[in-house]
C-alpha cells in the first residue's frame, strides 16, 4: 500500500542516509496523497507557516501489504507509526515527489 508523508529537508536526507525512516519522535504519520497535499502541505498545518521548511518534501512509501497491520489508523486520511513497531515493517520502495 502506498502511503504518503511531508518532511523537512532534515528528515529526507536521513531517509536518504539509512534508506528508511529517520526517527526522533515516538510517532510517524502519513497519509493518502491527497490528505497530505491538501492538509499538511496547506502551509498552515502544525505551524508550518512559521517555519520555512518544515514541509517541503512530499515522499510516497510503498509499503509491503502485511506492514499494515503495524499501523494505527487515525480516520479515513492518516496512518500512525510508532517507533517500537518499525522493525515489523518493510518499505518496499519510497521517492521524492
Amino acid at each position: 500500500m502506498k502511503l504518503f508523508r511531508a518532511m523537512c529537508n532534515e528528515e529526507l536526507q536521513d531517509m536518504k542516509a539509512i534508506n528508511k525512516l529517520s526517527w526522533n519522535s515516538k510517532f510517524k504519520w502519513f497519509g493518502t496523497e491527497d490528505f497530505v497535499k491538501s492538509r499538511v502541505l496547506d502551509g498552515k498545518f502544525n505551524n508550518s507557516n512559521f517555519v520555512n521548511d518544515r514541509y517541503s518534501n512530499l515522499i510516497e512509501i510503498d509499503f509491503d501489504d502485511a506492514s499494515l497491520k503495524h499501523f494505527s489508523k487515525c480516520g479515513y486520511n492518516e496512518f500512525m507509526l510508532n517507533i517500537r513497531k518499525v522493525p515489523l515493517v518493510k518499505i518496499i520502495s519510497w521517492k521524492l515527489i
